[in-house]
């Protein structure tokens, strides 16, 4: 989870075995509703105090990057052209998601509902996957947010017919445009 805002503010200046009492409010707007809107007290009592010294931006350090840079320019360089690659692919995300929204958004589409259900199926075990990743059970989660499965399955129902729209229209275009996908390209 995200620290509690303003956390780090209180924590500046202590020095080791210092410690502190103090209360932070989270916005009405925080990401864990489980937060939102309330006020935390903590005490905290600093064990250690470490500080992080970072090498020299130099051609030493760009030679020990991994990659055999020749010079720090050269290091400089390579990632201007790897941000430009990302930049560029993710204009082409967003246009092209732009361009299937408007499809699916303009398509007229009758699905029967167990398709749906299927899907909220699916995101519901990619959330619990999620979860479990970070050391969380999903029961875990609903016991928090003080949700149950069934009201968290309505969540995520819009989300579901969204995506089964959306696979629907893509389909059909596949088919409309005769676009095929080898083996290769899907191993690639």
């Amino acid at each position: 989870t995200s620290p509690a805002p303003g956390l780090a503010e209180h924590l500046r200046g202590l020095e080791k075995e210092e410690g502190r009492d103090f209360r932070v409010s989270y916005p009405g707007d925080y990401q864990d509703e489980t937060w939102a809107g309330r006020q935390v007290a903590f005490q905290v009592q600093v064990k250690e105090v470490k500080e992080k010294h970072l090498p020299a931006l130099d051609d030493e350090f760009a030679k020990g990057v991994g990659e055999g840079f020749e010079s720090l320019e050269a290091l400089r360089q390579h990632l201007r052209s790897r941000m430009a690659e990302q930049a560029r692919r993710r204009a082409q995300q967003q246009l092209e998601d732009q361009v299937i929204q408007a499809v699916v958004a303009g398509a007229r589409l009758e699905f029967p509902p167990v398709l749906a259900q299927q899907e909220v199926d699916v995101l519901l075990s990619d959330l619990a996957q999620r979860f479990e990743s970070q050391g969380i059970s999903l029961s875990k989660y609903l016991e928090v947010t003080k949700k149950s499965e069934e009201e968290l399955r309505d969540e995520l129902l819009p989300q579901a017919k969204e995506r089964v729209k959306r696979g629907l229209v893509l389909d059909k275009v596949a088919e409309l445009e005769d676009v095929k996908v080898e083996a290769t390209e899907v191993d690639d």
